[in-house]
């Protein structure tokens, strides 16, 4: 069953993220304020638009709440912190957010996202 998934943040992870979605057939709209990194995904992702994901206006125009679930990679904590404030008020089905750091995670967890990925942490503990 094909689902919808956005990605806002298309950095390694995001696109990572993106493409293995788009590998098991399900449709990703790809979101990045990086022309360089939306237009290299721009073959291979669904849709893909260049917009700040900090910027309130902007996320509204992407009916982020018609998708199955919605990933945030962001590259700095203050970015990820307002686009996932942003987003959790857009009713999303599911949401999953990158952290950063420990006290990103806490934050997050404040914010109240549903799923916090933390992939140093976790493959830390993985490796030792």
């Amino acid at each position: 069953m094909s689902r919808q998934y956005a990605v806002i943040g298309l950095g390694y992870f995001g696109m990572t993220v993106a493409l293995e979605l788009v590998r098991q057939d399900h449709e990703v709209l790809g979101i990045d304020h990086d022309e360089g990194r939306v237009d290299s995904l721009a073959n291979q992702l669904t849709h893909t638009v260049i917009a700040d994901p900090k910027d309130e206006r902007a996320l509204d125009e992407l009916d982020l709440h018609r998708f199955d679930a919605v990933l945030i990679d962001l590259d700095t904590i203050e970015s990820s912190i307002l686009c996932a404030m942003h987003v959790s008020g857009r009713k999303v089905q599911e949401l999953w957010v990158r952290a950063l750091s420990d006290d990103h995670y806490k934050l997050l967890e404040h914010l109240g996202v549903n799923h916090i990925v933390y992939p140093e942490h976790d493959q830390g503990i993985h490796v030792a």
